[in-house]
């Protein structure tokens, strides 16, 4: 048998090198196209997740920035966790409106894609928004759809960490809702529960808010020395965590239960605590409530020229949250918002060169690629011509060699049928066929039997009757089927099915290679050789011959 496949599972691992070639250059040449906005966006969700709040400059330059980079194909959930950010820190500025704009433009992104993970926390971050506006009702709506979802979720899978750690945040928000809306008892039983669950999380922030809460709500209700406990707690662990925006809530409030006790030098010094404290994280809302418990303050101890000028300052931070051109006056007269502005700048550019320098890098890593792919276009093919080359060549040399074997079997049959008796003989003495059916075969009579077999099969060709089998030969014979099959067995080295075949297939060569027959076809061909069907002539002719039917009949007529 003779075989040209031993380079065909090369050719197929090239050919599957050279597909992902042409994929890998596809895919970088679209991500080149990508992979600026999303880099640009990775940038502003990484500087906006690290403290301090950034200044509402800032975070207007953030916004066009961002707004620029919506009208280009990117990471839509990515886009609305931006988005998202935006409104979380400008609602840290009280900035509500501009808040509430982010936050419905993350929500119809995460309504785009079904981002139900995003969504939960976004409706929860739109009711906190909507409550700081006094808006209760929208804060309520909002605040329930978290809740709702949050539900569902962990019904589903009691094990959601997400959700696990936004329930105790959850409830501390609708405990704040339900304070304002005068559910004084509602919103004890939320805090509560807020406790409850950062305590299974072990989220030490929303203790230190709904711990804070349940004292700021004990102090509306006159328990004055129950609300310093829990505020005092809510103080540690914002020390502890270094917690520093709520550290300004909690002077804040602690300011405020003592100007309620009449002690006002502690209540001064705890707001002058929350005012320094405010303006380090750059938390507005914290000022303004600094100013006002300030003036208070200096009102009830007498000091009207002092409760003036913070009742003032009160006024301006508080016009500042709807107005920016007051605001702007307010910055003006305060020299730290002057360093700030400049410390905007440096960050701004410091944003503008990281964005320039990522995408300078991602375009020479693109082009590296690029032409690395290229290149490897180029040798995958180069190395595919040679193969195939090689190929075709070996299988004109397979062809050649199949048609100097028919020309020495033609030669061979000459010779054979000049050189033979007629007939086989019995020798006088010698066992008769039928004497073979009841004894065992020996040596000689075997050597008698093959060539008996060999005059039939090359004088009658029965093979070409496709219906041949073993034991219509030995029934023509005269010999009992389990000596012809030992005597095939032993003399050929193989089963009389694949011996059959074998002398089927050169009569398929040989009239393959002889020009008369090349208007038929295989099929044809096929069925004069003996073959019951196509495909088993096609399976043994590759057997034997190294070749198709095909690829042999097509190579013969180009070869003559």
């Amino acid at each position: 048998m003779l075989h040209y496949a031993s380079g065909i599972s090369k050719l197929k691992v090239l050919a599957l090198i050279m597909v992902a070639c042409f994929l890998l250059v596809s895919v970088l040449a679209r991500a080149n196209a990508a992979v600026a906005p999303n880099d640009s966006l990775s940038i502003i969700h990484k500087l906006l997740q690290s403290a301090p709040v950034p200044s509402v400059k800032t975070l207007n330059y953030y916004s066009e920035l961002v707004n620029d980079l919506s009208n280009q194909p990117g990471d839509t959930t990515l886009l609305a966790t931006v988005f998202n950010q935006l409104g979380g820190n400008y609602y840290m500025q009280a900035r509500y409106d501009q808040a509430l704009n982010k936050a419905h433009k993350a929500l119809r992104l995460y309504l785009r894609v079904n981002d139900t993970s995003g969504l939960y926390k976004l409706y929860h971050n739109m009711g906190v928004i909507y409550e700081a506006n006094k808006d209760y009702e929208q804060a309520l709506n909002y605040l329930t759809l978290a809740y709702q979802m949050m539900d569902r979720r962990l019904e589903s899978n009691p094990n959601d960490r997400n959700a696990l750690i936004i329930r105790p945040r959850l409830y501390n928000n609708l405990g704040i809702v339900s304070d304002n809306m005068g559910k004084v008892e509602m919103a004890m039983q939320f805090y509560e529960k807020a406790m409850t669950y950062s305590h299974e999380v072990n989220d030490e922030t929303v203790l230190l808010t709904s711990g804070l809460n349940i004292g700021i709500l004990y102090g509306k209700l006159g328990d004055y020395p129950e609300a310093l406990g829990h505020i005092q707690s809510a103080y540690e662990l914002a020390l502890k965590n270094e917690e520093y925006y709520h550290l300004a809530n909690i002077y804040n409030n602690l300011g405020d239960i003592w100007l309620k006790m009449n002690d006002f030098s502690r209540a001064n010094a705890f707001f002058e605590k929350a005012l320094s404290q405010a303006r380090d994280v750059n938390a507005n809302e914290y000022i303004k409530n600094a100013y006002l418990g300030l003036f208070q303050t200096q009102q009830a101890i007498g000091n009207l020229g002092e409760a003036i000028r913070f009742q003032s300052l009160y006024y301006l931070m508080r016009d500042s949250i709807t107005s920016y051109e007051v605001r702007e006056y307010f910055a003006r007269l305060e020299y730290r918002f002057e360093m700030e502005r400049k410390e905007d700048e440096l960050k701004i550019l410091a944003i503008e060169n990281e964005i320039i320098g990522q995408r300078l890098r991602m375009k020479s890593l693109t082009q590296r690629y690029l032409g690395a792919g290229f290149f490897l276009l180029i040798v995958v093919s180069l190395v595919l011509f040679i193969l195939n080359r090689v190929k075709q060549q070996a299988i004109n040399d397979l062809v050649r060699k199949n048609l100097e074997i028919v020309q020495h079997e033609s030669m061979s049959k000459l010779v054979a049928q000049s050189s033979r008796p007629d007939e086989l003989k019995i020798l006088p003495g010698e066992a008769t066929p039928e004497k073979y059916a009841q004894s065992s075969l020996t040596a000689d009579h075997k050597e008698r039997l093959i060539e008996v077999i060999e005059r039939n099969i090359q004088n009658e060709k029965p093979y070409l009757n496709k219906d041949f089998n073993l034991n219509q030969f030995a029934q023509t014979l005269g010999f009992a089927r389990s000596y012809v099959s030992q005597a095939i067995n032993g003399h050929y080295g193989k089963n009389f099915s694949s011996w059959v075949n074998e002398y089927r297939i050169r009569e398929a060569r040989r009239m393959m290679a002889n020009p008369e027959n090349r208007r038929l076809t295989i099929e044809a061909i096929a069925q004069a050789a003996g073959f019951a069907s196509k495909s088993s002539f096609n399976e043994a002719f590759k057997k034997y011959t190294g070749l198709t039917p095909s690829v042999f009949m097509k190579r013969v007529s180009e070869i003559d």
